[in-house]
């Protein structure tokens, strides 16, 4: 299954190393995890799509047909 995650890079509760970590263990190999820049507030990381919705619309757009 094609699988988009979003993440905080400068999430005061977790590392880019543990993220990745986290991504790099998702067992597919369709997957794309665009870090969330500007920002140390997780909760940046929960409007961030409905901010910037080309970036999923664009996500979408390449798996769904």
């Amino acid at each position: 299954m094609p699988t988009l995650v979003g993440q905080v890079h400068d999430d005061v509760m977790t590392t880019p190393e543990a993220v990745r970590a986290v991504h790099d263990a998702i067992p597919v190999e369709d997957k794309k995890m665009p870090w969330i820049q500007g920002t140390s507030r997780r909760f940046d990381g929960c409007n961030y799509f409905s901010e910037h919705p080309e970036v999923a619309v664009a996500w979408f757009d390449e798996h769904v047909r």
